[in-house]
This record gives C-alpha cells, structure tokens and sequence, in this order.
C-alpha cells in the first residue's frame, strides 16, 4: 500500500481497501469531512457540510458490509 493520502485514491482503490478492511466507510467519511473543514475556509466550495447524515450513511454502509450485504 502507498502513502497516498485518502483524498487522492480512486473509488476502485477505496472499495479494495473496505473490502480487504484496511479502512472502513466511516473513517473514508472522516477523512473527506477532515478534509472539507481544512479547505473549505480558503475554496469555499460548500454552502452546507451535512456531516451527521454522512457518518450515519456510512454506518449504515459499514453495517451492511459486515452483515454480508
């Protein structure tokens, strides 16, 4: 594995990654959340940061992912 920075690996790399569970869709979301809040303040690129919905979302996906779904 590289030392890519999550914000720059692909989606195929980041499901090889769920799936060998490496990293899991929450700490994916916290990272992207992290880095939203980092950069946002100079790109202002969002108007709403929904992050509660996002890490509900991806406890969601994690436990459909645990539960074979």
């Amino acid at each position: 594995m590289t030392d890519t920075p999550l914000h720059f690996k692909t989606i195929v790399e980041l499901a090889s990654m769920i799936e060998s569970k490496t990293i899991s869709p929450l700490e994916i979301t916290e990272s992207a959340l992290n880095r939203i809040s980092q950069q946002d303040s100079h790109y202002k690129s969002y108007a709403t940061v929904m992050a509660d919905q996002a890490r509900a979302a991806a406890q969601a996906a994690e436990h459909a992912i645990t539960s074979g779904n």
